[in-house]
């Protein structure tokens, strides 16, 4: 199957970061997250009954439950500031000669792995995998 991570070791999430499951619960600009399951300062959609799977619950953690592109964020506490994006750590390097920029290869999958886009082709009970292409 596909590599999990070992407690601990994903420290840094790509793409869309729709896998995130930590605990940050402030946005960019330094405002508290809102309870998921609140509606009050802000009323809204994006419930854990409506986005089942998506890491939604009775908490305040920033999530990416509708595939926002810039990554994971949450509706904020400030009635001014409906919501805004979370700084969840990325696993891009910085630019370097040995490296030229690119970020550090993904080892592991947490989560619903929905970002996964390796070459693993047997299932967990030893069948093989069919052809995506194949109709």
């Amino acid at each position: 199957g596909v590599p999990k991570c070992a407690t601990g070791q994903a420290s840094c999430w790509n793409g869309m970061q729709k896998d995130y499951r930590g605990p940050l619960q402030v946005t960019e600009s330094g405002e508290k997250c809102q309870k998921w399951t609140a509606q009050s300062p802000q009323g809204h959609s994006r419930t854990p009954d409506n986005y089942p799977g998506s890491g939604l619950g009775d908490h305040n953690y920033c999530r990416n439950p509708d595939n926002e592109p810039g990554g994971a964020w949450c509706y904020t506490t400030d009635p001014e500031e409906r919501w805004d994006y979370c700084q969840v750590k990325t696993c891009e390097k910085d630019a370097d000669i040995e490296n030229a920029g690119k970020p550090e290869p993904q080892t592991c999958w947490e989560g619903l792995q929905k970002d996964y886009r390796g070459d693993v082709a047997k299932t967990m009970s030893g069948y093989d995998c069919m052809n995506w292409k194949r109709t």
